[in-house]
C-alpha cells in the first residue's frame, strides 16, 4: 500500500520542509494520520519518516541535503508544492497532477515553476532581454 507524508502547517503545506513540525500520514484508502514531530533535527525527522515506511513525500521548499538524504528512504519526493492539504490530498488520492496544479510560484534551478500559467520565468526572461540586446549589438555596423 502507498504510503504518503506530507507537510502540514496551519492546514496548508508548510512552505519550508527543513523546518516543517506536523507531518500527516495518508494512503489511498481515506486513511490519514497526523504526527507532530515538534522541532526535531532533519536527521530525527528521517528516522520518523523511514521508521514509518513513507512511500512518497509532498513538501513544500526544500533544501538539497534534504532532497538528497530523504531519496533514500522515499521512492518519490513531490517539492514545490503549496496550498491547502485537504484539496491535494483528495486530488492525489483521484490521481490528478499535483505537482501542476500547486506547484510554489518562483523559479528553482532550472525549472520554471511558472509554466502553464501564462507566466515566464524571470530568470528565463532576463536571459532572452541579454541575449536580444546582444544581437542587436552585434549586428551594428554590418551590411
Amino acid at each position: 500500500m502507498n504510503t504518503v507524508a506530507i507537510t502540514v502547517w496551519n492546514k496548508i503545506v508548510s512552505p519550508v520542509f527543513d523546518s516543517s513540525r506536523c507531518i500527516i500520514l495518508f494512503d489511498t484508502n481515506n486513511r490519514s494520520t497526523e504526527i507532530r514531530l515538534g522541532d526535531i533535527s532533519i536527521p530525527d525527522k528521517y528516522n520518523q519518516l523511514k521508521d514509518r515506511g513513507i512511500d512518497t513525500l509532498i513538501c513544500g521548499a526544500i533544501s538539497k541535503s534534504s532532497y538528497t538524504l530523504f531519496q533514500t528512504c522515499c521512492n518519490r519526493i513531490i517539492p514545490w508544492i503549496g496550498g491547502p492539504v485537504d484539496e491535494i490530498i483528495r486530488d492525489y488520492r483521484n490521481n490528478i497532477d499535483i505537482s501542476g496544479k500547486y506547484f510554489l510560484p518562483g523559479c528553482q534551478h532550472r525549472q520554471c515553476r511558472n509554466r502553464g500559467r501564462g507566466n515566464h520565468c524571470k530568470r528565463q526572461l532576463q536571459n532572452q532581454r541579454t541575449t536580444q540586446s546582444n544581437n542587436a549589438g552585434s549586428s551594428k555596423g554590418t551590411v
